[in-house]
C-alpha cells in the first residue's frame, strides 16, 4: 500500500510529489521485518503518478514461510505486471541497501551498488505498453513493521550504467 504523506492501516508509505521528475534514482536502506508476514513486502516507488500507475521494486516474502526475493513491478491502471525478480535471498539480512534508477524507458535496481535487475520498457509485448515517463518517488510497506533509513533522491547518472546484456527486454507477441 502506498499512502501519500503519511501512514495508513495495514501498511505505511509515502510519496514525494514530483510529477515532472523523469530521470532519477531513489536509494534507501530497508530494514525488513517480514517474519511471519503472508506476502509481506517493503520497497521503493518510482515515477509515481498515483496508486494505480507507477513502478515499484520490493523485497518480498513469498508466503508466510517462503523465501525472500526482490521483485520489479509496473502498475498500469491498477494492473500489476511483474517485470523481473532476483534469485532467493538467504539468509535475509538485517538491512538491505537498495537503489532504483530510471532513465527514459530503462530501469535498473542495485543492491549495495551491484546491479541485480534491469528492464527496458520498450515494446508493446505482454509486459509492456507505453512506459511511465515521469512521476514522484516514495516508499512502500505491506508488512507489520517497516523501517527505512538514508532515503535519497538524485538525478540518474547519464547514461544509465546498465550493460545491454543485463537488460530484460520484453518480446513482442506478434498478436494483432
Amino acid at each position: 500500500r502506498i499512502v501519500t504523506g503519511g501512514a495508513g492501516a495495514g501498511g505505511a508509505g509515502g510519496t514525494q510529489p514530483g510529477g515532472g521528475w523523469a530521470d532519477y534514482c531513489v536509494s534507501v536502506t530497508l530494514f525488513p521485518d517480514l517474519a511471519g508476514d503472508q506476502d509481506g513486502s517493503i520497497g521503493v516507488v518510482l515515477r509515481h503518478l498515483d496508486a494505480r500507475n507507477h513502478y515499484r521494486v520490493s523485497l518480498v516474502r513469498l508466503g508466510s514461510s517462503g523465501p525472500h526475493v526482490v521483485v520489479l513491478w509496473k502498475y498500469v491502471a491498477g494492473r500489476r505486471i511483474e517485470l523481473g525478480r532476483t534469485d532467493t535471498i538467504t539468509p535475509l539480512p538485517e538491512s538491505y541497501p537498495i537503489k532504483m534508477c530510471a532513465s527514459g524507458p530503462y530501469l535498473a535496481v542495485y543492491k549495495s551498488n551491484t546491479l541485480v535487475l534491469a528492464y527496458a520498457d520498450l515494446h508493446d509485448g505482454p509486459k509492456a505498453g507505453s512506459y511511465l515517463a515521469s512521476g514522484g518517488a516514495g516508499l512502500t510497506c505491506s508488512g507489520r513493521t517497516c523501517k527505512f533509513d538514508d532515503f535519497l533522491i538524485e538525478p540518474t547518472p547519464a547514461p544509465l550504467a546498465v550493460s545491454p546484456s543485463r537488460i530484460l527486454i520484453p518480446e513482442a507477441t506478434g498478436a494483432a
